[in-house]
């Protein structure tokens, strides 16, 4: 266990053993400190929009009502994305979800205590960002929307979007801004998916090319290649999906957007910046970074001291490095869920068949979707041979990555459920063979082979007949990563799984069941095919 949750226990122990509001306030400050190194190890690269020099200087003892909500949302943003037990957290789930509604109410009370929209700053959208994502942890998507579009909107009045505010403001200040307004980018177009909701970021500033000195190159990696997934999904396609349809939309439209999201994500030569978008230059030594690449992936203590950061960014570097285990998940499942979208907004214009040539096309698409989701959540899971890690990378993305999982396991059962069906009525549907490749090998070997020397997006993209894969196991154990997530997702798969006839029939496997006790992948689920070829 790292030292940052050894020192964990002792801070914490007032908030988990007494629920006197007194006592908890005594033992802020000491959790603050504790609460801001786990947000660097764990939350920083998936959320890199501090400068963290800057947070290590705010002391919640001395700083000032707008940093204070800073520090606040930022808190409580961290203990709900820490409610995961394969962190290896002392603490209970219930402990983490207590400390972030109580920190969350000290981020709205401190927001009460001045005029917060005469006195807009970077730090108030960051501030609004995480309050946004803390609600939509907790199941309050209505908040979290409110949240969003404040944030989305102070980010409009500082001038974000245009180009020319950043004109004269110092490097790490407009790296900052550039990395903040990006991930908006981002979180606006996930909601706007997720749950039908109107776009307001019309125009964009020129991406993130430099890094802070103190980061790892992973960091700016991992950073552009989730940009490169939502760049091409233009205002069009997600009005299209909104509101039903768009007249610059068509069918060619969805097969160019579906060929990109094709390509592996993450891999050399695959899904990334387009092209007229990335730096000049090949690569720029990043002589200055001082924090190594295993602790930015979060898997160690991290260090902040003064003497160990840099003040000013590095030059322009190329994305070239391994994106971290958790940025991996998030760009690699976000591949696939996206893919799926894609595939329902050209279901709801009818231009999908039962004979489609090309896959993306093919009602059966999903299929394909769920198989490649499933081998990049069993690579995450083998990482270090240690499931816990894997774990870890997919739960500090929050429950937004777990809603994405779900969506396209239940797709997955509702093609196999129409074969089913069809199947009653006489019409006896083959299923196609898209996206395998045949190999003399046998599957396991070529897994192993693969397994050692590939990235779980080559390994996705590059799968093969004899390979096996137990899509619904790899599902449930995946969204039973958390106790939040086993409930609003895992069990509701799994119920819904055991009521559809044919092709998603299961049982457990002998002397197991599914787990009601939260442990991480404690349930074994197998699945039985009514069909050859259906899956695996």
């Amino acid at each position: 266990m790292c030292r940052v949750r050894e020192g964990l226990g002792p801070a914490v122990a007032g908030l988990s053993t007494d629920s006197e509001n007194a006592r908890l306030v005594r033992r802020k400050n000491s959790v603050q400190a504790v609460l801001e190194k786990l947000f660097y190890q764990y939350l920083y690269p998936v959320m890199p929009v501090l400068y963290m020099p800057e947070i290590q200087r705010m002391d919640p003892r001395t700083c000032d009502l707008p940093e204070k909500n800073l520090l606040y949302s930022l808190s409580a943003l961290t203990c709900f994305r820490m409610s995961g037990h394969s962190l290896g957290a002392e603490e209970s789930p219930e402990f983490w979800d207590q400390a972030g509604r109580f920190l969350l109410n000290d981020c709205l009370d401190v927001r009460k205590q001045y005029d917060l929209y005469e006195n807009i700053s970077l730090n108030t959208v960051v501030s609004s960002m995480f309050l946004a994502s803390s609600f939509f942890e907790t199941n309050q998507s209505t908040k979290a929307w409110v949240y969003l579009r404040e944030a989305l909107t102070f980010a409009q009045e500082l001038g974000l979007e245009d180009e020319s505010t950043y004109a004269g403001l110092s490097a790490e200040e407009a790296l900052c801004r550039q990395r903040v307004f990006w991930l908006l980018y981002v979180m606006e177009r996930s909601f706007a998916i997720l749950r039908n909701k109107p776009l307001m970021l019309r125009r964009t500033p020129k991406l993130p090319m430099t890094l802070h000195a103190y980061e790892s190159r992973v960091i700016h990696t991992g950073f552009l290649q989730l940009l490169g997934i939502y760049i091409p999904l233009r205002d069009s396609i997600i009005e299209a999906w909104t509101y039903g349809s768009h007249p610059t939309v068509d069918v060619n439209t969805y097969l160019a957007l579906q060929n990109q999201l094709a390509r592996p994500a993450g891999s050399s030569g695959g899904l990334s910046i387009p092209h007229p978008l990335l730096p000049p230059s090949p690569t720029v030594a990043v002589s200055s970074v001082q924090i190594p690449v295993t602790q930015a992936c979060g898997f160690s203590d991290l260090s902040l001291s003064s003497s160990s950061i840099s003040s000013s960014p590095t030059d322009p570097v190329a994305p070239v490095a391994e994106p971290t285990a958790s940025q991996t998940a998030e760009l690699l499942v976000t591949q696939q869920w996206l893919r799926l979208i894609i595939w329902l907004s050209s279901l709801r214009q009818g231009y999908l068949s039962w004979a489609a040539e090309n896959e993306s096309m093919h009602f059966a698409f999903p299929l394909t979707i769920a198989r490649q989701t499933a081998l990049v959540l069993r690579s995450l899971l083998q990482i270090g041979g240690l499931e816990a890690n894997g774990m870890a990378a997919l739960e500090v993305n929050g429950i937004g990555i777990f809603e994405k999982i779900f969506e396209i396991g239940a797709w997955c059962m509702n093609v196999l459920d129409s074969y089913d069906k069809a199947s009653l009525e006489g019409q006896f549907l083959s299923l196609p063979n898209f996206g395998r490749k045949h190999s003399a090998c046998s599957g396991k070997g070529k897994q192993a082979a693969r397994s050692a020397t590939n990235s779980p997006a080559e390994q996705t993209m590059d799968y093969e007949e004899g390979d096996d894969v137990d899509l619904l196991d790899v599902f449930m154990r995946a969204l039973s990563a958390t106790p939040t997530s086993r409930k609003q997702f895992a069990e509701p798969l799994y119920m819904w799984a055991t009521t559809r006839p044919g092709g998603m029939r299961i049982r457990s496997s002998s002397g197991l069941h599914p787990d009601t006790g939260g442990g991480v992948g404690a349930g074994v689920f197998v699945m039985a095919q009514t069909q050859p070829g259906l899956v695996g």
